[in-house]
């Protein structure tokens, strides 16, 4: 019935939409398993990990929250939207924003930040920001530079932060294990 459809497609007008259905709406078109732009695919996320305020991380690039922690189980996404997409959406907002991001060993702090790189070299994220740029000739896993003098560092448990300014500091797994949870020395030597 016709008319049935036109009502129903009235109210899903009128309603906002969800953030799944946001995210599937602008983002899996580029960032999927087969066009892989900046070796982020959202297609893979479960619905789930989308949290109801998604607002919030917004409000840390602002300035309107100074700490904040999430908590999602693991292997929901967390990663590849705040650890990955985060920094690289935060830099493209503000070029000159510090931007530090801590992890459990400098391997997976390396990982996070060729992420990063990748993400902000693609098209898609030109096309978001297009006066956006790093600078030239820097290959570091650990440290992205954009042409504005913002710097994105990524360090592991016991690397070095000293001399690297943060506007914003996220840290994704500082912990590797179990066993490491559980000691108190190991959870005295972070940060």
């Amino acid at each position: 019935d016709i008319g049935v459809f036109a009502q129903s497609a009235t109210q899903v007008a009128q309603r906002p939409p969800s953030q799944w259905e946001t995210i599937q709406l602008y983002c899996f078109g580029c960032h999927n398993e087969s066009v892989r732009a900046g070796n982020l695919f959202l297609d893979k996320l479960d619905p789930k990990a989308v949290p109801d305020n998604p607002e919030i991380f917004e409000k840390v690039v602002r300035g309107e929250e100074r700490r904040v922690a999430v908590s999602i189980s693991p292997q929901m996404g967390k990663s590849e939207v705040l650890s990955r997409g985060g920094p690289a959406w935060a830099s493209g907002l503000n070029p000159r924003m510090n931007i530090m991001l801590g992890s459990y060993n400098q391997d997976l702090a390396d990982e996070f930040g060729d992420d990063v790189r990748r993400i902000m070299q693609s098209h898609a994220f030109h096309n978001i920001f297009p006066e956006h740029a790093l600078r030239k000739g820097g290959a570091a896993k650990d440290l992205l530079i954009t042409e504005n003098k913002g710097k994105l560092a990524f360090v592991g448990v016991g690397g070095s932060g000293t001399g690297k300014p943060a506007d914003m500091f996220l840290i994704d797994d500082p912990v590797k294990s179990d066993e490491e949870a559980q000691s108190a020395t190991y959870r005295e030597r972070i940060w």
